[in-house]
């Protein structure tokens, strides 16, 4: 952090000169098949999040990355070739989100990346980028003309361990003097901290739209948003203390409202995964705990379904995913083993 200044603009420091390019290709048994890994980047310190794939209209399919040691890697998917490296200030932890912005007669659309960092544990602060992915064929780190330009940056008083969550609002207006109807987009980023406020910023300007701070405590996991027949976009959050309060928000341009709230008392690390029920089409939430239970949630009326614990009853710390063809989710447990369950059980 030293060679970073506090908006994440590169200085002295070359990261592709220590780090290197990507490594030679090798291959690894396991078990009755052979792995074989086409590349390799290095970067600063360990990465505890998923990368993000990106499709650019130049250099095809992107793999954007961060680590706690607070750098940004942007290479090839498929070749590995470094593209642009940059080191903001503090520590991600969470994984990138990327948002697509229509354009208009003026203006081409837009592709924007979001990352939250943190700074160490004597200041407790968190800080939101907003970057640009640029369409032009540009490779280096200079701020203004790299493959990612800043927008804006935003710092919080809590630490943001966890992935933005980035979604559109579309409304219709009436055009004057026409019978016709305008489809008009709004765009938002929500982050969640450690000092367990939920954040909705205006993704294009950054300005603070709203916030929330009765959630139960402090908040580790991306916040869940899906789409309601009644209220629209929504989001689900989790609190990652022992309370743990699952509080549903509806999203609108200018406000976020809450519509219910239900306390599990057992801590959420993992973002609820949101399905719908082949038996009745109803959407619920499923996701485990500490606690090592499984819980589905009802979204109409935020109230639990069913509540079922993997044999262990060990810890559970990811997130569960869904096999659409057999209606049923695999989850991950803390003893290395994982389970599938029926949504309807």
């Amino acid at each position: 952090d030293a060679n970073t200044d506090r908006d994440g603009k590169n200085s002295a420091i070359d990261l592709t000169a220590i780090l290197g390019g990507p490594l030679l290709s090798y291959k690894r048994k396991t078990y009755d098949h052979t792995i074989e890994v086409e590349w390799r980047n290095r970067l600063l310190m360990c990465v505890d999040a998923s990368p993000l794939l990106l499709q650019h209209q130049i250099f095809g399919g992107l793999v954007f990355i961060g680590s706690q040691g607070g750098d940004v890697l942007c290479c090839r998917a498929l070749s590995g070739e470094v593209l642009h490296r940059q080191c903001l200030s503090g520590k991600i932890e969470g994984g990138m989100s990327t948002l697509q912005v229509d354009g208009d007669d003026s203006c081409s659309s837009r592709t924007l990346m979001f990352v939250c960092s943190y700074s160490n544990e004597t200041d407790m602060k968190g800080r939101l980028y907003a970057f640009e992915v640029s369409r032009k064929r540009k490779i280096n780190n200079d701020e203004n003309n790299g493959l990612l330009s800043l927008l804006w940056t935003r710092e919080v008083p809590g630490q943001l361990k966890s992935s933005p969550a980035c979604f559109k609002i579309t409304s219709t207006s009436a055009v004057q003097n026409s019978h016709d109807d305008r489809s008009i987009s709004y765009y938002g980023v929500l982050t969640t901290g450690y000092d367990g406020v939920l954040r909705y910023f205006d993704a294009i300007s950054g300005v603070t739209i709203a916030t929330c701070s009765d959630l139960g405590g402090a908040l580790h996991a991306q916040a869940s948003l899906f789409q309601h027949n009644d209220s629209g976009t929504c989001a689900l959050v989790a609190s990652s203390t022992w309370t743990g309060r699952l509080s549903c928000f509806q999203l609108k341009k200018s406000s976020m409202a809450r519509l219910w709230f239900v306390d599990l008392w057992a801590p959420v690390y993992a973002s609820p995964t949101v399905c719908s029920r082949k038996s009745n089409g109803r959407s619920v939430a499923i996701f485990g705990a500490v606690d090592g239970a499984v819980r589905s949630i009802d979204l109409d009326a935020g109230i639990e379904l069913w509540k079922t614990s993997t044999s262990s009853n060990k810890p559970i710390f990811s997130g569960c995913t869904l096999i659409r063809e057999t209606d049923a989710v695999v989850v991950g447990c803390h003893d290395g083993s994982i389970s599938c369950l029926s949504l309807e059980t």
